[in-house]
């Protein structure tokens, strides 16, 4: 009987309407559980729920305890109608919930579209699928327990995906549900596993994984290069990098040049790393290179922990033709049946390693390029400079000409107006003189001879801002490459210095030139400058600190610079500090949150929560963070003091910088 009234029912003119009836009888005790199965049946149906969805929403309570009772048959049914209607109420997270309870009867193939009421099926999963998977996510990060069952559905959405043979989608899901398992199912079931490796890598290292996280998948990926015949040794190198593995990247370095075949791949790998790695990074590698050189002759064994590449199959053909299409790939096994892998590295290819490693030919090839192409309009200049009026502005043209000439070695400007240019006084001589740095930055050989007429000889003037310049522009023109010669020479400066302005020149050189090397002599160095409590020199020596020890997040440098913020009584030391803390933590995101956490409790000083703000903006920055922006966001809001709003509304401009 209640088939037939339904049946009529649903014929009606005009469509169901008013399924007051029928959901009244799902909560009589009277009603046989057959009866409510049918009902039951019937609703969970868009056709039928389209037009009685915000009635039948009136007895989502009668139908959650349907779904709840575990003599009806129907329960899972009657969980996915209940589902429905709650997605209908637009309560996405009630509705996942109650789905939870539908099991395997939720399917992830929707319905086709109805003529009449359109793809309403397939909205409901898509939506459910998306509620899903950002509940997973959300759970993992905060590393919540999660439910069986939503585990379950989340299993079942990936392997959707690799029926599909969606893999791309499948390691972007795994990427944002941290599921490392699934990753490495989408990429041993590829049929290009190393391309989606190598796209794999640069979504990781494009992405807004916390750095924790992101060195597991690195690692999980490594491993997978390892097992491939023909791994892709330059993306194995950047994870290697982000990994802080130097002694990796110089095991395949060293395997690659002892196989003639190898030795224009190891070339582009360096070029590669001096672009991305630090100084320290570059300066560990050719430590090892150097050792593995002045090994005896003899057959290589793998360095414990060290990556390498399986070697591929080993029938002679396989092997052959392996050779021939990949040299890179095959590298192991040519190397093993030629012999060429045994030995030390050859002194000429050795000598190339190094000089790309050091970027002597990169800064060689910028060089010639910037000269060739320097498209400076001089006449913007010339215009500005004979409208100049004030010391403000002509500090400005000054070092506009040098930003526009940055490592183009055309000084024309400053020679065809050295009059005007000799106005300058106190610092803006200083600054004059540094712009040389800039204009010719890379232009290391002749560094000492460009610089002579201004570098420190015998006394120095009263002040010495012309000196301090030049040990400056001698700094800028070694920035992020300082070699042994040149940080031993403004280490000397800044010991025999006279005056505050030559040692704020040689405190800020020696900073930019041994950018990110984590030289510990220097680091002390600077750190004695730091401590004759002179405004000046401590302004620099703060600052370069942290350029020496950028992205370090080393504890005992944290904890020197934040004391002394506290100890001295000039602002412009406290500022030069804040500038070097906050490079201690660049890139190094959420691992710098105790130490920025600690600060902002600082509540009666200023200067430290000023440093936690700008911390926060180098350790995120080009991350695009939406959580680390709204924190920075509610500090301009909420803090009482204007400089810690302002660097706040500036952090967020790093965060978001990419």
């Amino acid at each position: 009987m209640t088939s037939f009234l339904l049946n009529q029912w649903r014929a009606r003119p005009g469509g169901p309407q008013d399924p007051t009836p029928f959901m009244r009888s799902l909560g009589d005790a009277s009603t046989t559980n057959r009866d409510k199965e049918l009902i039951v049946k019937t609703f969970d149906d868009w056709e039928i729920l389209t037009c009685t969805w915000f009635e039948v929403a009136d007895y989502l309570s009668t139908i959650e305890r349907l779904s709840e009772d575990k003599s009806f048959c129907e329960r899972q049914r009657a969980a996915l109608l209940a589902s429905k209607v709650a997605y209908s109420l637009g309560d996405y997270p009630g509705a996942l919930q109650l789905v939870l309870g539908a099991d395997e009867l939720f399917s992830l193939h929707a319905r086709p579209a109805h003529a009449e009421y359109g793809p309403q099926d397939e909205l409901y999963v898509n939506k459910i699928i998306e509620q899903a998977v950002d509940t997973y996510k959300q759970a993992n990060r905060d590393g919540a327990t999660i439910d069986a069952r939503l585990q379950k559905l989340v299993d079942r959405i990936f392997d959707l995906n690799m029926e599909a043979k969606e893999y791309r989608y499948v390691v972007g899901l795994a990427l944002d549900t941290r599921r490392l398992d699934q990753i490495e199912r989408a990429v041993k079931a590829s049929d290009e596993p190393a391309n989606l490796l190598s796209e794999t890598v640069s979504k990781v290292l494009g992405s807004q994984l916390d750095r924790a996280f992101r060195s597991r998948v690195l690692d999980v990926l490594l491993r997978l290069f390892s097992e491939l015949a023909e791994p892709d040794f330059v993306s194995m190198c950047q994870c290697l990098i982000k990994l802080e593995k130097p002694g990796d990247v110089a095991d395949i370095l060293n395997r690659l040049v002892k196989n003639k075949d190898g030795e224009l791949l190891a070339y582009q790998i360096s070029f590669d790393l001096y672009e991305n790695a630090t100084q320290q990074f570059i300066q560990q590698i050719e430590k090892a290179l150097a050792l593995e050189a002045t090994k005896p002759p003899s057959t290589p064994t793998p360095s414990a922990g060290a990556v390498t590449p399986t070697p591929p199959a080993e029938d002679e053909a396989s092997s052959s033709t392996s050779t021939e299409d990949s040299p890179a790939g095959s590298l192991e096994s040519s190397a093993n049946t030629s012999g060429a892998s045994s030995g030390s590295i050859p002194p000429d290819v050795l000598n190339a390693l190094r000089r790309i490693l050091r970027g002597e030919e990169t800064i060689k090839h910028h060089m010639q390029f910037l000269i060739k192409n320097n498209h400076t309009d001089m006449l913007i200049l010339k215009n500005i400079k004979d409208s100049v009026r004030m010391a403000c502005t002509h500090n400005a043209t000054v070092i506009a000409n040098g930003l526009m000439h940055v490592g183009t070695t055309c000084d024309d400007f400053l020679r065809d107006n050295l009059e005007w240019i000799s106005k300058a006084t106190n610092w803006n001589k200083f600054n004059a003189v540094a712009t040389l740095g800039l204009i010719h930055r890379g232009h290391e050989a002749n560094a000492l001879k460009l610089l002579d007429p201004y570098l420190p000889k015998g006394e120095a003037d009263q002040f010495g801002y012309k000196e301090g310049g030049s040990l400056y522009a001698y700094g800028l023109i070694h920035a992020n490459h300082g070699s042994d010669a040149a940080i031993d020479y403004l280490q000397k400066q800044l010991a025999g210095a006279t005056t505050a302005a030559v040692r704020h020149g040689a405190c800020l050189g020696l900073g930019v030139a041994a950018l990110g090397s984590h030289s510990e002599p220097v680091y002390s160095q600077l750190r004695e400058a730091l401590y004759q409590d002179d405004a000046v020199v401590g302004e620099a020596a703060g600052t370069a600190m942290g350029l020496v020890m950028a992205a370090s997040l080393d504890n005992n440098a944290f904890r020197e610079m934040v004391q002394y913020i506290s100890d001295t009584a000039h602002d412009k030391i406290q500022r030069g500090l804040r500038t070097g803390l906050s490079l201690l933590a660049y890139g190094r995101m959420e691992e710098v949150e105790p130490w920025v956490s600690e600060l902002l409790e600082a509540k009666s000083s200023a200067i430290l929560r000023q440093t936690a703000v700008c911390m926060l903006a180098m350790a995120y920055a080009g991350s695009g963070k939406a959580d680390v922006v709204r924190r920075l966001l509610a500090k301009v809001a909420a803090d009482p003091n204007q400089d810690v709003k302002r660097f706040a509304v500036i952090a967020v401009g790093f965060v978001l910088s990419k």
